[in-house]
């Protein structure tokens, strides 16, 4: 892990500990010693040796050995792995990056491990490889049939190869597109979808690399759609007219021999009051603005489009009123308030927004313009009022509190107090009293 002279100098050479021995030169059974944690250090390769997993060194074609790096100096080196190569380079065997050696045919070649660590250093070990095997050197693909014709059919793929003799003939199966499935051992074909289609069987014994291929066609078949696109005629996607209507049309499918090709037409909520039919005619209903989205159903398979619905006449529904400020009093005699729509439902209705006013009974004598919304005291009463705006048939009303007016007497009854109405003694008094007036809040002119 370290080296040190005689002058105490001392060197790291790799991570760990180390314990410093310093003894007396005049007198060497005293000393001292101090241990030393080392870290921080890189240490390269300088030799690796490689072998076959478990020491073998033979493999028969068609057959894999795993080649491994067996040991590595110094042994504290961190980067243990090596990269791979054999000579002759092909023809007898084939390496993969991980050191997967595989047979290809009879002979020798020699394995070459290059350290990763320090590509100057490299192991070599000699592997034969055996072989009985016959390789592949052609194929072809059979059936009794290149066609299918009737919905969900099946049809049996088979292979042949040269020469006659060859060996490990294990073959996998696959099918170009979305036509049909295959069983990738057996090669059945089942069809899915109309069309033409590649059936490729391919040697599983890689090396060898041999495949072949047919065409086969498909028909017959009930095909659904499987993804679809959808938008107003001409692209359009949007209904900018009160009341407007916009043709909802399919602008694509796939496959584009699907037969479920009319879609079920829906609008998803909220729809705002927009409604849309059978053959796809979208319709505003005039009462509400906003973005829509059209749904066209295919069976499962669902395709969407935002519309944006502008310009409807949308009516209110309900409103609130309140005098200017949030004031609901007049305290001063003679005194007005403006009224005025405080809110409206829905927030975006735009039609009979402007309200006739007026008071409900009893109003006490005080009077509101039915179109701008003054509401006037009169100098006659004090009292609640209700303050009402029609919008339509649509009603909102608010309660105003009338005060501080002068209110006239108009009319008033005399007596005697005590309700006395005569004068029975000589020179005698009688107190006149007034004991009743109208209206009973008049309190002017008493």
């Amino acid at each position: 892990n370290a080296i040190i002279n005689q002058s105490g100098l001392m060197t790291a050479v790799s991570n760990g500990t180390v314990r410093i021995r310093a003894t007396s030169v005049a007198t060497p059974t005293v000393f001292g010693e101090l241990v030393v944690t080392i870290s921080g250090q890189y240490v390269k390769v300088t030799n690796i040796t490689v072998d076959g997993l478990g020491g073998v060194r033979s493999v028969a074609a068609a057959s894999t050995l795993q080649m491994t790096v067996t040991g590595v100096l110094p042994t504290v080196a961190p980067l243990r792995d090596a990269s791979w190569t054999l000579n002759p380079p092909s023809g007898i065997a084939s390496i993969n990056t991980n050191g997967l050696l595989t047979g290809i045919s009879s002979g020798i070649v020699t394995v070459i491990g290059t350290s990763l660590d320090n590509n100057t250093v490299t192991s070599r070990v000699v592997v034969t490889v055996t072989s009985s095997s016959v390789a592949i050197t052609s194929a072809t693909v059979t059936g009794g049939s290149n066609q299918i014709t009737t919905g969900g059919g099946t049809l049996a793929m088979t292979s042949t190869f040269s020469p006659a003799n060859a060996t490990s003939t294990t073959v996998g199966w696959s099918i170009s597109g979305s036509i049909a499935s295959i069983n990738p051992t057996t090669g059945l074909v089942t069809a899915l979808n109309n069309g033409n289609g590649v059936v490729t069987v391919t040697s599983t014994y890689a090396a060898w690399g041999i495949s072949a291929t047919r065409v086969i066609t498909i028909s017959g078949q009930t095909s659904l759609v499987t993804s679809a696109s959808i938008n107003g005629i001409g692209g359009s996607s949007v209904i900018n007219t009160a009341n407007g209507s916009l043709q909802m049309t399919v602008t694509g499918f796939l496959p584009t021999d699907a037969t479920n090709t009319t879609p079920t037409w829906s609008v998803l909520v909220p729809a705002l009051g927009n409604t849309i039919n059978a053959s796809g005619l979208l319709s505003a209903t005039n009462n509400s603005n906003g973005v829509i989205t059209v749904q066209a159903a295919f069976g499962a398979v669902l395709a969407t489009r935002i519309i944006t619905v502008s310009n409807q006449n949308v009516p209110l529904t309900a409103a609130t009123i309140n005098g200017v400020g949030g004031v609901s009093v007049i305290n001063t005699a003679n005194g007005t308030l403006q009224m005025t729509v405080s809110g409206v439902t829905p927030s975006g209705a735009n039609t009979n927004l402007t309200p006739t006013w007026s008071v409900l009974a009893p109003d006490f004598g005080n009077t509101i313009n039915a179109s701008s919304g003054l509401l006037q005291a009169t100098t006659n009463s004090n009292g609640v009022i209700t303050v009402q705006a029609a919008f339509g048939a649509v009603l909102a009303t608010r309660i105003i509190t009338v005060s501080n007016q002068n209110v006239p007497l108009t009319a008033a009854t005399v007596n005697g107090l005590g309700g006395v109405s005569v004068i029975n003694t000589a020179n005698g008094t009688l107190q006149m009293t007034v004991s009743g007036v109208a209206p009973s809040g008049a309190n002017t002119n008493l």
